[in-house]
């Protein structure tokens, strides 16, 4: 018997019959068909309208890693392989894969000059529209702005573009300000290359409570869910452009292999139209020779060289004329990108250039090699030079020392107990003509650095310029960049300084090498050419109790300064130099002066030694300079309103106004460069710990004050991004200015015979090019300046010494005539003999013109060379020597 099956009971005969239907040309009338949820007719001529209007992705980026040195290729869209997202004036945090996000840190002080970057081309679509989401921490940036360029140059703001995070690390931001959704971007249609940038639009932090002085360099901004879409241009088709992905070496990479291939990925296949137009150049602009350049695996340009120089920078260009694609597309942009070589083993390293001797006839060195190595230095007067190489005649070689140090290198090797060794090498040039524009290098005597230049001081005193600021400090490299703009500003717009002073705090954790190599590695251009006047700050040594930073000597090893000139010191921190007709002090402030209870002074602090010792160097440095115009540098201020002085170092602060400033206003000091606060503060005339009132004081037609009593004492703010504020109310009575501009600054001091003045500069980034601004974007914040047309005293008269046993009887009398007040008396022993910078000063006493004073615990068998000095307003006279011998 036969089975029949019932009809349709087969679920794979139903299948089959479904697709029969869907295949049969169903024909309907035309203005009959049904909408897909209304069922209502609908045009057929709008259906494909629509359909040649559907809005088409055209890049995207939802994060699947953390990208490749720096770039983050998009994900999708018609024109991903020729797209690539990057951020500009931060560094890389993080890739969340969950949230599908990237972060970066170092926003700090990004107004106007740090954002996220998107590169793409919109060609053959329009109507193009943005969509993005964005979040930031709590120091990170709140507020951004989307703009547009073609050509990152002249940017356009775009309407309703306004981003606000309003809320901590969360994409949960009150109206969806953080969030744009198919925002309308204009200037943005059909365009071969589109650059759409979020510019940080404010320095406010998400959260401005716990960060009231704004963005953090540690705070974090994320951005996830990126996509540009637009329409299709009717009769327009999509062709991909041919566009660089990747290069390497990356830009910006260090200690590249000097063997290393030089490649640029592209997002295509390509082939070589014009290779002779690629150019490899170092530092100093000489090209790298015999270049090879080939395509490889389709979409690679390899380009061969037969080797690079050891620690070196190179740039590539390569023209857009170079490559196209191989369906004839040509490349859409150059490709330039720049990197740093592997240095040999005894490259040197941080050079710099410092005074430890005579400023006309010499002038010191010091670099690091990461290998024992020879120590020699080689000068040429400038004029003996040929194009870019060194002189090869006049070459005079000077040979050093070197000393392997060991020292931690970051916070987790401080943690791990792990040092590296370097070495330190010191060498000084001597011989020099006075006046004379020198070149120089460093090395072992084969592997030499890049050349520097230098210029000794004249022989008969010359008006100069110098730079003075502080604070340097950072603890990341990015957060170094600000310093070494600021020095490179300085010296371009300057055009000759003599030198640099930078008065404390050149780093953040002085223990660590890193940070060492941060600092002069990112200005090492400037330093080639300006020589460095170190000053010793808190943060590079351990400061305090409990302070993160451990004892270390980086300081010292770094720069070639004297060792220990005064005792109780740390090494390197106190020494002076005399430069044209100036006198310069540098002193070590880490003496915090403690107090008892009822205010006296602690003097059985253990530290106690290095204050009173320094005072005596001073006053014998002093003692024995002819020069007219003296300064003093130090780290710790006396006068000052931020928040470590008003707020945590007070008694500091009353120490230093007890006890050292009545000895600058003894030594006649024209003016004093501090720091610590971290704000710009120039004082009054100060005296005595009193304002001399400037209303009382003369100027002459320039503005200039004419012969004031006392010093000037100036906080230039800092070389780098770190601002302080004012704290309020404290009696900041010591100040003409004291203001925070919130901008990083330099100082312009010039010095003649009569005229000291100085020019306070701002140097933000984010001012260049701003109408009221230098190009570069410097701006004269303040202006003073001093005249002085007194003289030096006449010499005493009738100078006798009397030795008798262990006591020595001086006695001398007031210059008969002297055009200049005379105020006091210096006196000295020549060679330091009675002991280390030992000096006495005698103050003049109302009608007395005969004056004696008694030395005691001499030796008999030694014969002293006493020297006596008039003192005037701020001079000292013409030394008078006399002889003590036995009687």
């Amino acid at each position: 018997m036969q089975i029949q099956k019932k009809r349709g009971s087969n679920p794979k005969q139903l299948f089959f019959m479904f697709l029969a239907l869907l295949l049969i040309p169903w024909s309907f009338p035309a203005d009959s068909l049904a909408g897909p949820v209304t069922g209502k007719p609908k045009q057929a001529s709008l259906v494909q309208k629509e359909t040649a209007a559907a809005e088409a992705v055209i890049a995207e980026w939802i994060f699947t890693n953390k990208g490749e040195a720096g770039s983050h290729p998009a994900t999708g869209g018609e024109y991903a392989s020729s797209s690539s997202l990057e951020q500009v004036g931060g560094y890389f945090e993080n890739f969340d894969s969950k949230a599908k996000d990237i972060s970066y840190q170092g926003w700090d002080k990004g107004e106007g000059k740090k954002y996220w970057l998107a590169t793409l081309s919109t060609s053959a679509y329009k109507n193009i529209r943005l969509s993005s989401e964005q979040s930031s921490s709590g120091s990170g940036p709140n507020d951004f702005k989307v703009q547009v360029s073609s050509d990152r140059t002249v940017w356009t703001d775009v309407p309703g573009g306004t981003v606000q995070m309003k809320t901590v690390s969360s994409y949960s931001c009150p109206g969806q300000s953080c969030k744009l959704s198919k925002l309308p971007m204009p200037n943005a249609d059909d365009k071969e290359l589109l650059y759409i940038r979020w510019l940080v639009n404010s320095n406010l932090a998400t959260n401005p409570k716990d960060n009231p002085k704004g963005i953090g360099d540690g705070g974090s901004s994320k951005i996830r869910n990126i996509r540009v879409t637009g329409d299709l241009i009717p009769g327009e088709t999509p062709i991909q452009p041919t566009m660089d992905k990747s290069r390497s070496p990356g830009d910006g990479a260090e200690k590249v292999s000097v063997a290393a291939p030089i490649e640029v990925k592209f997002n295509k296949s390509i082939k070589l139209m014009n290779p002779q137009a690629i150019t490899i150049q170092d530092d100093q602009n000489q090209p790298v020779s015999n270049l090879i350049a080939e395509v490889i695996n389709q979409s690679t340009l390899r380009i061969g060289h037969g080797g690079l120089g050891q620690g070196k920078r190179y740039r590539v260009f390569i023209p857009k004329t170079t490559v196209q694609g191989i369906d004839g597309s040509p490349l859409i942009r150059n490709v330039e990108w720049s990197f740093t070589t592997q240095p040999s083993a005894s490259q040197p390293t941080l050079i710099n250039m410092t005074f430890n001797g005579d400023t006309k006839t010499s002038m010191s060195f010091a670099w690091y090699t990461d290998t024992s190595a020879e120590t020699k230095v080689q000068t040429a007067e400038a004029a003996g030079g040929t194009g870019n190489g060194f002189p090869d005649v006049g070459v005079l070689e000077f040979t050093g020392t070197s000393e392997k140090i060991s020292t931690y290198m970051t916070k987790s090797d401080r943690t791990a107990g792990k040092k590296k060794n370097f070495y330190s090498h010191k060498a000084t040039a001597v011989g020099l003509k006075p006046g004379t524009p020198y070149v120089f290098r460093v090395g072992d005597g084969s592997v030499w650095s890049s050349t520097g230049s230098f210029e000794t001081d004249t022989a008969t005193s010359q008006p100069y310029h110098f730079i003075v600021g502080s604070d340097s400090q950072a603890s990341s490299k990015p957060g170094f960049e600000p310093w070494a703009d600021t020095f490179r500003k300085a010296n371009e717009h300057i055009g000759n300084p003599k030198f640099l002073i930078n008065a404390g705090d050149l780093v953040d954790n002085g223990d660590l090498e890193e940070q060492w190599q941060w600092m002069l590695g990112l200005a090492q251009q400037s330093l080639m050419k300006v020589p460095f006047v170190p000053v010793l700050g808190g943060h590079e040594v351990s400061d305090w109790d409990g302070d993160e930073t451990t004892v270390n000597n980086n300081f010292y090893n770094h720069f070639n300064l004297p060792r220990k000139v005064v005792e109780a010191t740390h090494d390197g921190s106190v020494y002076s130099f005399e430069y044209g007709d100036a006198l310069y002090m540098v002193y070590n402030s880490q003496f915090d002066g403690k107090l008892n209870e009822d205010g006296s002074v602690n003097w059985e602090d253990e530290k106690h030694e290095q204050f009173w010792n320094q005072i005596n160097w001073m006053r014998n440095t002093v003692a024995k300079s002819d020069k007219k115009w003296k300064f003093v540098a130090f780290h710790k201020a006396p006068y000052a309103s931020g928040d470590n002085s008003a707020q945590w170092e007070g008694d500091r602060v009353k120490f230093y106004r007890k006890n050292l400033i009545p000895v600058f206003d003894e030594l006649g000091i024209d003016m004093v460069f501090e720091a610590h606060d971290h704000m710009y503060m120039r004082s009054f005339q100060m005296y005595g710990d009193k304002v001399i009132d400037p209303k009382k004081l003369e100027k002459d037609e320039a503005g200039n004050v004419v012969n004031p009593q006392g010093t000037v004492y100036l906080m230039s703010n800092a070389f780098g991004n770190k601002f302080y504020y004012k704290n309020e109310p404290y009696d900041d009575f010591f100040a003409a200015v004291n203001k925070q501009p919130e901008k990083k600054m330099f100082t312009d001091v010039s010095v003649s015979d009569q005229i000291l003045q100085f020019d306070a500069y701002t140097a933000a980034v984010e001012d260049e090019g701003k109408t009221g601004y230098e190009k570069n974007g410097l701006k004269v914040y303040d202006h003073y300046g001093i005249k002085r047309t007194d003289t030096k005293p006449a010499p005493v008269e009738e100078f006798k010494v009397k030795l008798q046993g262990t006591k020595a009887t001086l006695t001398w009398k007031t210059p008969f005539t002297s055009k200049e007040q005379v105020r006091g008396f210096r006196i000295y022993e020549k060679d330091d003999k009675i002991s280390k910078h030992w000096s006495l000063y005698v103050p003049v006493k109302p009608g007395t013109a005969q004056y004696s004073t008694i030395i005691e615990h001499l030796n008999p068998e030694i014969q002293y060379n006493l020297v006596i000095k008039s003192v005037g307003r701020r001079d000292n006279s013409s030394p008078v020597t006399a002889s003590a011998t036995a009687d």
